[in-house]
């Protein structure tokens, strides 16, 4: 039985604020209860923007290479299972849940630069599909999110 949503929106504030001013070692928090609720927590539209906050500063803290395997078998497929949740907000016209999604798409593809270039299969298509779609999107202020993940995609080819 999970404690109310309120509840459980605390915890991950108190999460995102440890991983962001704590130097919490990788290993462990990846293992831990609360890192997997906030991934869990995506999934939640009450919980969507608590869970996001946590995510995006998991993301900038760690790079991919310090993340290694945990991170390709645990946050990329987490956020990557939100396209469908995407695809719903566009549809409703929900720009604000929209609006979050692609802030993880692109801080997940911003963060996995380095793989999505290599010749290594870590999703990379998954996770292509995802920024298109947020690029995609009819609201100017949305479709722009992905725009620095173009430019830093675009130097990474020319310089690999």
């Amino acid at each position: 039985q999970h404690p109310a949503p309120e509840t459980r929106g605390e915890v991950l504030k108190c999460l995102h604020r440890w991983v962001r001013h704590a130097d919490v070692p990788l290993e462990p928090l990846m293992a831990s209860a609360p890192l997997r609720a906030a991934l869990e927590a995506l999934g939640d539209p009450l919980l969507l923007e608590e869970a996001k906050s946590v995510v995006v500063v998991l993301l900038r803290r760690y790079k991919v290479h310090d993340m290694g395997g945990a991170w390709l078998g645990t946050v990329a497929p987490a956020v990557l299972r939100l396209e469908p949740l995407y695809a719903r907000a566009v549809e409703n016209q929900d720009d604000e849940t929209a609006r979050t999604l692609c802030i993880l798409f692109t801080e997940l593809a911003e963060t996995c630069l380095p793989l999505i270039v290599s010749p290594r299969d870590c999703g990379q298509d998954a996770m292509m599909r995802a920024v298109l779609a947020c690029t995609a999107h009819p609201e100017f202020d949305v479709a722009r999110i992905p725009h620095n993940f173009w430019l830093g995609l675009r130097s990474a080819v020319i310089d690999h």
